[in-house]
């Protein structure tokens, strides 16, 4: 009887204690950082640095990603007609397509972001 009372005794004590069992949940106090405040870091850093022309290749490789995907032929089409067909698609000019879709880097902040708007015009439009 004694054992059967010592028994039940311990495993009362270990199903109580279960639940305490691993690490403890270490309530977090500070807010965390959305994805967007990360991707606004990652272009800062990238600028400071004179990444300025990766960062358009990023975006024109995405949007050439997605043309190809839509339009399976597209890497067979003279520059030319791309561009043409950019421009009827997204309302730009030929000369607004050809800069943004041929620009080396922007110098200034300006021209960055005037290029990856036309950019992303065009990709809206798609």
């Amino acid at each position: 009887m004694p054992l059967i009372g010592l028994l039940l005794t311990l495993a009362a004590a270990v199903w109580t204690y279960s639940y305490r069992l691993g690490p403890l949940l270490v309530t977090r106090t500070e807010e965390r950082c959305r994805l967007l405040e990360h991707l606004r870091a990652g272009g800062r850093f990238l600028w400071r640095h004179g990444a300025q022309a990766a960062l358009l290749e990023a975006v024109r490789q995405r949007l050439t990603a997605r043309l190809e995907y839509q339009w399976p032929h597209w890497r067979q089409l003279h520059p030319a007609e791309q561009t043409q067909r950019l421009a009827e698609l997204s309302g730009l000019s030929r000369e607004q397509v050809a800069g943004a879709w041929q620009m080396a880097d922007a110098l200034n902040p300006h021209e960055f972001l005037l290029v990856v708007q036309r950019l992303q015009q065009i990709d809206k439009c798609l």
